[in-house]
């Protein structure tokens, strides 16, 4: 590997000198050139990238989709109707939902082929403090929150906008899941954008952010909520 990537930097950037000698030859120490050299094949390699065609490739699957939301906000019930989805390709009319709520970390791995799968990953409304920890190294973000929960709204929305400011969540895809649209008593859309300040939220977020409604229970919109996950991996 070493001496192709010598040959890539002398084809590149060494011009002889007099006598055919390579003018960088006795400028540089040995380490300093292997140095050099990866650096410069590397760089190459990345400048003859097409602009735009960046994507994720099946080695991103180890990233996982961190889902988080306030204790009762349906999320282990929505991995539930995810988990049955993928293994059905349905969407169950009844399922159990009798639910214990998260009190750590629950790690889902969602079948999409044979030998693939994709990794969630639930911390618990417990962690809140801890949430940020669990968003390195992922590959984007499922914010859930009750529409039937008024109380929760406030603090449900001071942490969704904590989480979005973060470096680790910058550019990354943003699913906010609107559920429990079936509850017979059900807040008004414009309590959950005003209470997260939603104009704020796209403007800052633009096409990262992906807002759905939903029902764990019902199933309503689960297929969807499977359909964007796949999508930030590149799986149709």
């Amino acid at each position: 590997i070493t001496d192709k990537i010598s040959e890539e930097l002398a084809r590149t950037f060494v011009r002889p000198a007099r006598g055919d000698k390579p003018l960088l030859a006795h400028a540089l120490r040995p380490s300093n050139t292997v140095v050099l050299c990866a650096t410069l094949y590397l760089v190459r390699l990345c400048v003859r990238a097409p602009a735009g065609k960046c994507r994720r490739t099946m080695s991103d699957l180890n990233a996982p989709v961190v889902v988080l939301g306030a204790n009762g906000s349906g999320k282990s019930l929505a991995l539930r109707r995810m988990m049955a989805l993928q293994k059905t390709g349905i969407v169950e009319p009844l399922i159990d939902a009798d639910v214990v709520p998260s009190v750590g970390v629950d790690i889902s791995n969602l079948p999409i082929a044979k030998k693939q799968t994709l990794q969630m990953k639930e911390v618990g409304g417990a962690m809140m403090p801890l949430w940020p920890m669990y968003l390195n190294n992922s590959a984007g973000l499922i914010y859930m929150v009750d529409m039937s929960d008024s109380i929760q709204l406030g603090a449900s929305a001071a942490h969704f906008h904590h989480l979005c400011g973060l470096p680790t969540v910058k550019g990354k895809p943003i699913l906010l899941v609107l559920n429990k649209m079936d509850a017979p008593c059900l807040l008004h859309r414009g309590e959950l954008e005003s209470a997260f300040d939603m104009d704020a939220v796209v403007g800052e977020l633009g096409d990262s952010l992906t807002v759905l409604e939903a029902s764990a229970l019902s199933g309503l919109n689960v297929k969807a909520i499977m359909d964007w996950t796949k999508s930030i991996y590149g799986i149709i």
